[in-house]
């Protein structure tokens, strides 16, 4: 019984290592041409266009992190429509010893109307970087969709990016949900001092 018990958690384990979505790896979602994809369109009663629209590009600003930045690209106060590029680093290993191996981006964009916002991140690229001559991580210009299935010679590498990228836009989109329909008080003003 023992024995057996054993036998069943290794080759649990095996199956954990072996297969990507058996260990808790979700499959990045996608639309109907195969690309990688993320949109929805979230309801936010009783926001006007206006609230939402600048609210939308607070939240954008917030993007520009060491690790991670948001250029943008158009943005239409008319059509309330906001398009840019979002980028993120992504390391092999972990802790100390860390190391930034490439970069993978993707288009933003976010559409408002009254009561409701729609946003959609698409066409992810990775970037390879390599160590420079002065030991400087940098872009080599060789580029890979992050759809593609194989990587051959670092396909576990490989398959760590693509749930880095699941988690990392997950939680760009809970953040956007809590903050894009978000009541900003303004501060009170300071009572001006009466001079005599």
């Amino acid at each position: 019984m023992h024995k057996t018990k054993n036998l069943s958690w290794f080759v649990l384990l095996i199956f954990s290592f072996v297969s990507p979505t058996f260990g808790g790896a979700q499959s990045l979602p996608t639309d109907e041409s195969g690309k990688v994809f993320f949109s929805e369109v979230v309801l936010a009663d009783s926001f006007p266009n206006g609230k939402l629209y600048s609210n939308s590009i607070t939240w954008l600003k917030s993007l520009n992190r060491p690790e991670e930045k948001f250029t943008l690209l158009t943005k239409d106060s008319i059509q309330s429509s906001i398009n840019g590029q979002y980028e993120f680093q992504v390391f092999a290993q972990s802790g100390l010893l860390r190391k930034m191996v490439g970069l993978i981006s993707c288009k933003l964009a976010i559409d408002t109307k009254d009561a409701k916002f729609r946003y959609s991140f698409s066409d992810f690229v990775y970037h390879y970087y390599k160590e420079d001559r002065n030991y400087k991580m940098a872009k080599t210009g060789k580029i890979k969709p992050l759809e593609d299935k194989e990587a051959t010679g670092w396909q576990k590498l490989w398959e760590k990016h693509k749930q880095t990228t699941n988690t990392k836009i997950n939680s760009l989109i809970t953040s956007m949900k809590s903050e894009i329909p978000k009541k900003l008080t303004t501060p009170a003003k300071k009572a001006n001092k009466v001079e005599w």
